[in-house]
């Protein structure tokens, strides 16, 4: 069986921390002449995390940050990503008898990027309790921070495999697996996905819901127009939506995809999930969204 996967928002593949380049031991800069370069203040960037490739990323200190060669995405994140759902002992037997191969990522299709996240979307404001009720005489200090959209941790940069990038996979079965039974499982991970996505929807929406009682209730200023986050939000929602309505075949591959992008199930009203946003600023959408086609014989 043959897949085409095409990548909808930036894909963040990285091995462990240890793996890091740090600037003055690994590099001794970042070329603002390098290709694919997509940080705000790449002067600030002190460290850079890589994704995967088979090159000893250990620079030298004088030299400036160069891409590796040649990237790959491991099987076993591949694996991963096509197979969600709950583990169990019918689910490790099928998984050990597909067989798939890391695929190799040209040096063209990675970007240096910052990662994004929406913060201050979650806050209890000083003054308030559990219940998010004003103590006597403590309405004067109630204050919640502004939602910020924003770099996370802006002196760090990460390897990122880019929008629209395309790559395939062959996937070899044993004999006892029939190419029917992984196609079923697929159509399971690709509703999974979109109970997923709709998660995402359903929080956004209670996102917004709050920070306009806030403003409402004066806690919280209302945002001007160049930082208008509740539009923000609104636009994350909207093509969120959009790639539901087109009935893509979507997964998330990859890393930073906050806890909603790792549920397997409808969040339900009495759940309390309070969801890392990281939120990819070109195409606003969250981080790892694959589109997957089949290649039939």
């Amino acid at each position: 069986m043959k897949l085409e996967f095409t990548t909808i928002s930036p894909v963040i593949l990285s091995p462990r921390m240890e793996k890091a380049l740090y600037k003055g031991v690994d590099f001794k800069e970042i070329d603002k002449n390098t290709k694919n370069l997509k940080v705000e203040k790449s002067d600030n960037i002190n460290i850079i995390y890589p994704l995967y490739s088979y090159e000893d990323r250990d620079l030298l200190s004088e030299k400036s940050f160069s891409y590796a060669k040649e990237y790959h995405i491991p099987a076993s994140s591949l694996k991963g990503a096509l197979l969600v759902g709950k583990r169990g002992e019918n689910e490790d037997v099928l998984r050990s008898k597909i067989l798939l191969k890391d695929i190799n990522i040209g040096k063209e299709d990675v970007e240096l990027k910052n990662l994004y996240k929406f913060q201050y979307l979650y806050q209890e404001a000083k003054g308030e309790n559990n219940n998010g009720e004003a103590q006597p005489n403590d309405k004067q200090n109630l204050t919640y921070k502004t939602p910020k959209f924003e770099p996370f941790f802006p002196g760090v940069a990460i390897e990122m495999i880019g929008i629209e990038k395309k790559f395939e996979s062959e996937i070899l079965l044993k004999a006892d697996i029939s190419e029917e039974l992984l196609d079923n499982k697929l159509e399971e991970s690709y509703s999974i996905t979109k109970r997923k996505l709709d998660n995402y929807i359903d929080e956004i929406k209670q996102r917004v819901e709050n920070i306009n009682s806030w403003i409402k209730d004066g806690k919280l200023k209302k945002a001007e127009e160049k930082e208008d986050y509740v539009n923000s939000l609104k636009c994350i929602e909207n093509n969120i939506e959009s790639l539901i309505k087109d009935g893509e075949k979507i997964l998330f591959l990859g890393g930073y995809k906050g806890i909603l992008g790792s549920l397997t199930n409808k969040v339900d009203e009495n759940q309390k999930v309070k969801n890392g946003f990281y939120i990819d600023e070109e195409s606003m959408l969250p981080y790892g969204l694959v589109e997957v086609k089949r290649f039939r014989k």
